[in-house]
């Protein structure tokens, strides 16, 4: 108690100057049990009247935001007293005859086609670069806002800005921490995602009913006075549709017209994405340091290089019979030297069902020896005939692999591989029924596939279970290949990532990755509960992250 009073009184030392200097000042004031609940909402006020008389034009309401379940338990409000609180401060800024609390002009201009001048919890926040906030850590790097950081870890701002929290919330059922057919979704989209549902940016924000509230009282006040809200507005599905369009393209514009007035704002690419339709595959990246970052960033592309030419090297030296490479317009013109330094010959093929990407060109290697009639002549009756079991054979996959793939991947493409290969592995969740699914298993380095979305993998195939031989002595002659072929730095790099401790989650169509060095978001198949897998390892690298929680535990 005494240090809080010493660091109080220099917060109100601090304002007292600002105020004397006659420099702009607003306050950001996080209400919690200790400042508003009934008893203790009398003394806040008053010293805000104190406030405003001295100077101080805007004031920001924050819910109360924590990593920690228990001391949200223990200091939150509830959803009733919250709404006294705000009650009482929309009242208190009536008095004071001022727009005071950003939190009731916002909501006001969400509903009013002027979200562009609304703050950052309103306009669809990306925690992996938060567009709003630019926070600068100790060593002056650019890290996001503290409200994102669930983790314990600051990380650095990823290279590109991503939107697929709102997709996946406007297509997820409200009572599986979606925002699915909620009138306020283009006002609220989800709030913020530092007060999401357990933490976790992909469910909603735990204040809905609270917000909701809020909200159908603006709507109300704008319906007496004539007015028609967003969320009443015979063109709201068309609003939403565009929002969807723009999310899926990076973009995140503004509902209203910058004139304020109540316009369709024409988007590149036009025309909506059809509703429950799949969303664009993406790859999202966030750094945990920059010195992660320069010095296995390199190594990274390096090791996505020496795939590159493991894959047909391991066909010419008859380690499998065929190879199936997916390349760009420009890597297309390039194959024919490729093949031809390697001693293949290949074959372009159709691209299967539900390619993800139009322009990619799938193509099929064999040794030149066995062109005609032989293993390329094969994979292609195969390809066309969607022969899993033949097309995995002339790859190379093992037996048990291809079987498990035909059972689980082929049969019920809507179930997430990696999910599935976890389940194989031990049988059942670790967790009751009445709990989110949950797996951990020790890291094996020849058998974790989790990183695959970054091009870093032990194998070319999906492993039928985490503990797989047959996969980890394939692993073992792709690793002593790419040694024999002056790769060794590559295959020590990339055993090194795959030893790392890694959790992987699905939640809403979005799978996380976390490493000691960074985390990825991706697609993955929609999960009405998050799914967590864990690969235990006590090989934490030197430049990892330390946080609060696993994988940043080393």
């Amino acid at each position: 108690m005494e240090r809080t009073r010493e660091l109080t009184a220099k917060t109100e030392q601090a304002i007292a100057r600002l105020l004397d200097e006659n420099l702009s000042l607003g306050l950001i004031i996080t209400l919690h049990r200790g400042n508003a609940a009934p008893d203790k909402l009398p003394t806040l006020i008053a010293w805000i009247r104190t406030l405003s008389a001295r100077g101080v034009g805007r004031i920001r309401l924050h819910l109360l935001e924590s990593d920690s379940f228990h001391i949200r338990q223990k200091f939150g409000l509830t959803t009733a007293e919250n709404l006294h609180a705000l009650t009482q401060f929309e009242a208190l800024e009536a008095e004071l005859g001022q727009k005071f609390f950003d939190i009731f002009d916002d909501m006001k201009r969400m509903l009013g086609f002027q979200d562009y001048k609304a703050s950052c919890v309103w306009r669809g926040c990306d925690s992996y670069n938060t567009e709003a906030v630019q926070s600068v850590n100790h060593l002056g790097l650019l890290t996001n806002c503290g409200r994102t950081t669930q983790d314990g870890v600051d990380f650095l701002k990823a290279e590109d800005h991503g939107y697929e929290r709102y997709l996946a919330l406007y297509h997820t059922p409200h009572e599986h921490g979606g925002c699915q057919d909620c009138r306020f979704f283009l006002a609220c989209k989800g709030y913020c995602p530092g007060t999401a549902i357990h933490n976790d940016w992909r469910n909603r924000t735990e204040y809905c009913d609270l917000l909701t509230q809020l909200f159908e009282r603006v709507e109300a006040e704008m319906v007496a006075k004539g007015q028609t809200p967003l969320s009443l507005h015979p063109e709201r599905a068309q609003y939403e549709q565009i929002m969807l369009t723009a999310w899926a393209e990076g973009k995140n514009p503004s509902v209203g017209h910058p004139k304020g007035d109540a316009r369709l704002i024409p988007l590149s690419g036009n025309g909506a994405r059809p509703e429950g339709s799949p969303r664009p595959p993406f790859i999202r990246l966030a750094w945990g340091s920059a010195d992660a970052r320069a010095i296995w960033e390199p190594r990274m592309v390096g090791i996505r290089q020496a795939w590159q030419v493991l894959e047909l090297i391991s066909v010419r030296e008859g380690l499998r019979a065929c190879a199936l490479v997916t390349l760009s317009e420009t890597e297309f013109g390039r194959l024919h030297k490729r093949a031809q330094k390697y001693g293949l010959t290949y074959a372009e093929l159709p691209p299967p069902l539900g390619s993800p990407k139009k322009d990619d060109r799938f193509v099929a290697l064999s040794a030149s020896t066995t062109a005609s009639g032989g293993a390329l002549a094969n994979f292609q009756t195969a390809w066309h005939a969607a022969d899993h079991a033949e097309i995995g054979r002339l790859l190379g996959y093992p037996a048990c692999c291809i079987a498990a793939f035909q059972k689980n991947g082929a049969a019920h493409p809507l179930q997430d591989p990696i999910w599935q290969t976890a389940l194989q592995t031990s049988g059942v969740p670790k967790t009751p029924p009445e709990s989110p699914p949950y797996q951990e298993f020790d890291n094996d380095p020849h058998t974790n596939i989790l990183l695959t979305p970054l091009g870093i993998h032990p194998v070319l195939h999906l492993p039928c279970t985490f503990t797989c031989a047959e996969t980890l002595s394939i692993a073992q002659k792709f690793l002593h290949l790419g040694r024999e072929n002056h790769l060794s730095g590559e295959m020590n790099d990339l055993l090194s990532i795959l030893s790392w401790p890694v959790e992987w989650s699905a939640l809403h169509g979005i799978a996380e990755i976390k490493t000691p060095l960074f985390k990825i978001s991706t697609q993955t198949v929609a999960t009405s509960h998050k799914h967590t897998l864990r690969l235990k390892s006590s090989a934490f690298p030197e430049t990892g992250v330390h946080g609060m929680k696993f994988p940043f535990l080393g």
